[in-house]
């Protein structure tokens, strides 16, 4: 009788120690899983944060891309413009002192038998070249300024003309040594180019209000 009790007990405690071993190994389990879970969800959180910041470049970078393409579409540039400008320019040099070269060579104090007209072409090739970048330069700056009509085109060559050529050439001309440039002279010689930036500026501009009121 004693017997069968001190067994019985004896699986009793084996059985408890078993259920306290399997709660213990499951408490051990749980707490050496726990890092691991923790570094999951970390990575997954990363991974999630890393989608949205690539979604969001995306998105940024093809709005730029967008806002890039409609700047280099807006800003774009009339060549046959800027080349019909050209040639208006030289009929402007040339008109210019059709009508001003008597005046021009008396302030200089010179007649017509005292100069030679210029055979070589560089001459000619410079004016060309000149007006070439002054238009291109002005058409990019009105384009740049999204100057559409015409005045507001001359209003920005004019002040090109001022800024750039006439106050640097008038200070020059006031620091001449040997005052060979009174201000008349110095009027006819910046007449020209203020005819030739006026007349581009308006072109220029006017074709930016075409482009501008163009139906898309």
């Amino acid at each position: 009788m004693r017997l069968r009790v001190w067994r019985g007990r004896w699986i009793e405690q084996s059985l408890a120690r078993q259920r306290t071993d399997s709660s213990r190994g499951e408490l051990d389990v749980n707490y050496a899983a726990k890092p691991l879970n923790d570094w999951h969800r970390a990575a997954e959180r990363a991974i999630h944060l890393w989608n949205v910041s690539y979604s969001v470049e995306s998105t940024c970078n093809r709005n730029c891309s967008r806002r890039i393409i409609e700047n280099l579409m807006n800003n774009k540039i009339n060549h046959f413009a800027v080349w019909s400008l050209v040639v208006i320019h030289q009929i402007v040099g040339f008109g210019w002192y059709a009508i001003f070269g008597n005046i021009w060579l008396n302030l200089h104090a010179k007649t017509m038998t005292d100069i030679e007209r210029p055979h070589d072409v560089a001459p000619y090739l410079i004016a060309i070249v000149a007006s070439i970048f002054v238009n291109y330069a002005l058409a990019w700056l009105i384009s740049r300024f999204n100057a559409t009509n015409a005045i507001a085109g001359l209003k920005i060559a004019v002040v090109c003309w001022f800024a750039f050529l006439f106050v640097e050439y008038a200070t020059i001309s006031a620091f001449s040594a040997f005052e060979t440039n009174p201000w008349p002279l110095v009027f006819i010689n910046m007449g020209r180019p203020f005819v030739a930036f006026a007349l581009s500026g308006l072109v220029l501009g006017a074709w930016r209000r075409r482009t501008a009121t163009a139906p898309a």
